[in-house]
């Protein structure tokens, strides 16, 4: 049955608020876990400066009160003290803090391990985990800008999306910064990995701009598989987006050409053995050198799912358009 735009929207309320996404997950009222996610976001906001490249996991735990102020001079206090683990109750107060690894890898963990609302905090960006998802970004839109309605697709669009997101967030490093060394086509490797970079502006690309998603999650559990990257819900079915990238980074690790072959059979997995997905996609970065991104592309199509559309492969161009314009004079002049 086809939903009507006033179904549609209210079905998508429901399902794409954070604090009722939250809500849905772990025991606690949408109304205790919107309180609190307002009062860190003004925070986050107010403090962006102070994090610099810093990040504080707030652990939501129901039932809990009473404990220290947390204003703007305990956030700072608790940046500079590289106190990264912060411990929260209903009011808002922090009864504990301590030091630990912070990556999105192990906000998943945790939040997955212990039942709870995690909150990854970044300098004006506030991430939500619950039981092992990542269920919503709050706060700063990543760059270019916010409010470009002529960005927004169908999630029937969704390859013509990922084309207007490489065109404006990552070619170039428009919106995005992923070289270490251009020169070198270094990836960087990131806190969370270099696969999460790229993960993550397109994640919430696709939460902002396919207008017609129920709701967008990243690293959702599949039961009896791993995580997945993306999952986009839609009124007649799932659409699962794994990402990969191609070529070397800072930790000298690298993927080759078997890295599509790989990805096209993950995919495949996922969508074969969960009747939720209507459909599959994999994205693929390539840092590789571009003689090798054109000739060392293809993978064999036994492989791929029948509900899995072409690997969409983008390559990452490491040279200004002057240093390109400069290449070709001087090969066309020899």
């Amino acid at each position: 049955m086809e939903l009507t735009p006033e179904q549609f929207a209210s079905l998508k309320r429901v399902l794409s608020e954070p604090a009722a996404k939250a809500a849905a997950l772990v025991p606690v009222p949408a109304e205790k876990i919107e309180a609190l996610f307002g009062k860190i976001e003004a925070l986050v906001r107010r403090q962006a400066a102070s994090f610099g490249t810093n990040r504080l996991l707030f652990r939501y735990v129901p039932g809990q009160s009473a404990g220290q102020v947390l204003d703007d001079r305990s956030l700072r206090g608790l940046i500079a003290a590289q106190t990264m683990i912060v411990t929260v109750g209903d009011d808002g107060t922090f009864s504990g803090a301590a030091t630990g690894t912070i990556s999105l890898p192990v906000a998943v963990a945790l939040s997955e391990a212990h039942q709870c609302v995690y909150l990854l905090c970044s300098a004006g960006v506030v991430c939500v985990f619950a039981a092992g998802k990542v269920i919503a970004e709050i706060g700063s839109t990543p760059p270019p800008i916010q409010g470009r309605s002529d960005w927004e697709r169908s999630w029937r669009q969704l390859h013509e999306s990922f084309d207007v997101h490489f065109e404006n967030c990552i070619d170039r490093e428009q919106g995005l910064r992923y070289w270490k060394d251009r020169k070198k086509r270094l990836l960087l490797a990131g806190p969370d990995g270099t696969e999460k970079i790229f993960h993550h502006n397109l994640f919430w690309w696709c939460n902002k701009f396919i207008k017609d998603a129920l709701d967008v999650y990243a690293d959702p559990l599949m039961p009896g598989q791993d995580k997945t990257d993306i999952i986009i819900v839609t009124e007649i079915g799932n659409i699962v987006i794994e990402v990969k990238w191609l070529g070397k980074n800072a930790n000298n690790k690298r993927y080759t050409q078997i890295r599509i072959k790989e990805g096209i059979i993950q995919v495949a997995e996922y969508l074969e053995h969960n009747h939720r997905l209507m459909q599959g996609y994999l994205v693929i970065y390539d840092a590789r050198p571009e003689d090798v991104h054109k000739k060392k592309c293809g993978y064999p199509a036994t492989c791929r799912h029948s509900k899995c559309e072409e690997p969409v492969i983008y390559f990452l161009r490491s040279e200004a358009p002057s240093e390109v314009a400069r290449r070709v004079a001087a090969e066309v002049h020899a």
